[in-house]
């Protein structure tokens, strides 16, 4: 989790000195360019056996998160870090939206987490926006982008997944393995 934080927390700041030096879509659109030719390089296999239906939600996902990343670079330009990286934060948030928007109705408690995160971001977003940092149209264009960002993730999670790898870093732990903790027991086959 420290290490999630460490990420997370440092990539806002990371991206907002980004923007201040660099072409913020040049630069987003590079950094994209880059890890997706480290995961090729890292994973050759994966392509070659990817269908086309696979090809085209990794290409409409892409464009999701590439158009989301770089408005986001933009918007960065005028837009505080921290509040930048609240308003991605509530991701989840829009996924939530997003499903209900589909036809999956969240439960009653899970409606009311959603109206206790969305506050609570409005919260923390109006008692930091004294000043000149108010909302502004920049503002609005992170929050379309964190929608963008969230219906990609979505678009993901409701397609095929790529083909798995052909084996796995860590060998399966069932109770009739060798690798299986000590006192573990077969399961019974009645």
């Amino acid at each position: 989790m420290v290490l999630l934080w460490l990420c997370w927390g440092s990539s806002f700041p990371a991206m907002r000195v980004m923007v201040k030096t660099l072409p913020p879509l040049l630069a987003s659109g590079a950094i994209f360019l880059v890890a997706g030719g480290v995961l090729a390089a890292a994973r050759p296999a994966w392509l070659r056996e990817l269908s086309r239906r696979q090809v085209a939600v990794a290409a409409g996902t892409g464009t999701c998160l590439l158009g989301a990343q770089g408005t986001i670079a933009v918007a960065m330009r005028h837009v505080t870090a921290g509040s930048a990286a609240l308003l991605v934060a509530a991701i989840p948030l829009w996924i939530v939206v997003l499903r209900a928007f589909l036809g999956d109705r969240p439960s009653g408690a899970s409606l009311a987490r959603l109206l206790i995160g969305f506050a609570g971001v409005l919260v923390v977003l109006v008692a930091g926006s004294t000043g000149d940092q108010g909302w502004s149209a920049w503002s609005l264009a992170v929050v379309a982008a964190s929608i963008a960002w969230a219906a990609g993730t979505l678009w993901t999670s409701r397609t095929a997944p790529p083909p798995a790898p052909r084996s796995s870093p860590t060998p399966p732990l069932t109770p009739s393995s060798p690798e299986a903790p000590a006192g573990t027991t077969p399961p019974s086959t009645a």
